[in-house]
């Protein structure tokens, strides 16, 4: 009897979970898969809009080096979308898997990008 009130409170919890989102797979020119979020117009109040493409990565959050590393293998692809938007500004969004029950929340590292008068993108500094 102990044993199936564990289950059934066990099925509730899973029951309960609120969904991950839907991942759209991109395979990147090295072979890796990609795990996009979305790809979404953000418009600042002051300053001009970006597109920023949220993705969930498996490294941990607080390897930067790394999670440059992927930024910078993801970023010539997501530019050519950036640019046909006409956009100047261009967010790279790692983020990391949902965890939690009732209230599932994940973490993310930015990388901003923006495009000079130069015609070249630089990536500005993290705000911390």
């Amino acid at each position: 009897m102990r044993y199936a009130r564990l289950l059934a409170l066990s099925l509730l919890f899973v029951a309960c979970r609120a969904p991950e989102p839907p991942l759209h797979m991109v395979k990147l020119p090295s072979g890796r898969m990609l795990k996009v979020i979305s790809v979404t117009k953000v418009q600042y109040a002051k300053g001009s809009p970006a597109l920023m493409l949220k993705y969930q990565t498996d490294l941990p959050m607080t390897d930067e080096t790394a999670l440059e590393r992927e930024a910078k293998e993801i970023w010539p692809n997501f530019m050519i979308d950036v640019e046909h938007e006409k956009l100047p500004n261009a967010i790279l969004s790692a983020t990391s898997h949902p965890t939690g029950v009732f209230a599932p929340h994940s973490t993310s590292y930015n990388f901003v990008l923006q495009k000079g008068a130069n015609g070249l993108w630089q990536r500005l500094p993290p705000h911390r």
